[in-house]
């Protein structure tokens, strides 16, 4: 069921601040707005809600923003400064998470839960990778 928006909460939805930030991007970018258009943004409430925005209006279709996982492992790695340990960060986020979470998705989605666990234990491992970089030593080298 769509819900109708009042018109002066749309107006003044769109005149705030980070919203219009976002809408001027996509604009400036002369591209069809998509997901990946969208990912491309500094997340926040604003890209959601519109994200939201534009799926409940048929303009993109939905997903399971849980599994999107392809748009948050960089952001895990970015602070690794060994090349070899940040591939490899990415890649058990990728291919064991990722797998992980598309097995167990429901019609009804991913849970939020299942997400913050995740993101959770990607932190506990980019926390290891940069205290072995302070002590000179890198993910690979650990037994």
């Amino acid at each position: 069921m769509r819900r109708r928006v009042s018109p002066f909460r749309l107006i003044r939805w769109l005149e705030s601040t980070s919203t219009a930030r976002v809408v001027a991007n996509l604009a400036a970018a002369g591209e069809p707005v998509t997901h990946a258009a969208l990912d491309a943004q500094l997340p926040d409430g604003s890209v959601q809600f519109l994200r939201a925005a534009l799926v409940n209006h048929g303009v993109l279709a939905s997903r399971d923003e849980n599994l999107a996982l392809e748009r948050w492992p960089d952001e895990f790695c970015s602070s690794i400064s060994d090349d070899v340990d940040r591939k490899l960060l990415r890649g058990y986020a990728t291919w064991h998470h990722l797998h992980q979470l598309r097995t167990r998705s429901t019609p009804a989605g991913t849970s939020e839960g299942q997400l913050a666990n995740i993101k959770s234990e990607l932190r506990a491992v980019r926390t290891l990778c940069d205290w072995l970089d302070t002590c000179g030593r890198s993910l690979r080298a650990c037994t």
